[in-house]
């Protein structure tokens, strides 16, 4: 299947939601997905395969994924392609790790397993920083998961961990960021407070970000228990360039060009 002009593309298949815990699929059917693609920043209209039956992206031929930004992994994991197949992750799931709920590390973590990976687990908060930085080294794909945005940025910068981030990306490794970790590549975090508190030991002078893309993600968005705060979000940051992400949604990017890919049932 490809792109028509408006860059949207429709087809089957299948995709975890976090309302299903994991996907129940009853008899061995999926539930029919419509996979969209929305295609920002291009000069000139681009051909994409999209989607086999099984809503895995075949070939996105101009695109060479360099940051993934989603609300929640496990929804677009089926979508991924042979670039996030069979590589070294180093997972980390500091951002979680004062969180009550933590039942999407383990999600992510199925998915990952589920595409192949080689995982290394790299909390920042609590690994020595030479162990961690080895394993960020030798990674291939970069994993932050969800959990509090303020508590991973003040973690990230405190140990430096955001430059080795950023030394890697420069060398072709990708970051895939669920929530909280797609947050803390935006310019500047400060915005989504009315959906994140800020912890008390917050140990930072400032709320900017790792500053990889030129756009606010808003996780979530109209999602509960995120309704109300999301709203508030747009509503006191209306000027900004928000991304807003539901739980099916995620932004693919390189360079200048940002994909939005949306899976949703039929």
């Amino acid at each position: 299947m490809v792109l028509d002009g408006g860059h949207r593309a429709v087809g089957a298949g299948r995709c975890h939601s976090p309302a299903s815990g994991g996907g129940a699929e009853e008899e061995g059917m999926a539930p029919p997905i419509c996979w969209s693609v929305e295609v920002r920043g291009l000069s000139q209209s681009s051909s994409f395969i999209i989607c086999s039956l099984q809503g895995i992206v075949k070939d996105m031929k101009s695109l060479t994924p360099h940051l993934l930004l989603c609300s929640f992994f496990t929804s677009i994991a089926p979508a991924l392609g042979e670039g996030f197949r069979n590589k070294r992750v180093a997972f980390i799931p500091t951002a979680a790790a004062h969180e009550e709920y933590t039942a999407y590390v383990d999600s992510a973590r199925s998915s990952w397993k589920e595409l192949g990976s080689n995982i290394t687990d790299v909390d920042i908060a609590r690994m020595p920083l030479r162990t961690a930085t080895e394993a960020l080294e030798q990674a291939e794909i970069i994993y932050l998961s969800g959990g509090n945005s303020f508590y991973l940025l003040d973690c990230l910068r405190s140990t430096e961990i955001d430059q080795i981030i950023r030394g890697r990306l420069a060398e072709g490794a990708i970051l895939v960021g669920e929530s909280a970790g797609a947050i803390v590549c935006s310019p500047n975090i400060a915005y989504i407070q009315p959906m994140d508190r800020v912890p008390d030991n917050y140990s930072q002078a400032d709320y900017t970000g790792l500053n990889l893309v030129d756009f606010f993600p808003v996780p979530h968005y109209l999602a509960p228990p995120f309704v109300k705060s999301s709203k508030e979000v747009v509503a006191q940051h209306a000027s900004l360039p928000l991304e807003l992400m539901n739980n099916a949604e995620a932004v693919i990017v390189e360079g200048p060009q940002r994909t939005k890919i949306s899976s949703e049932h039929q």
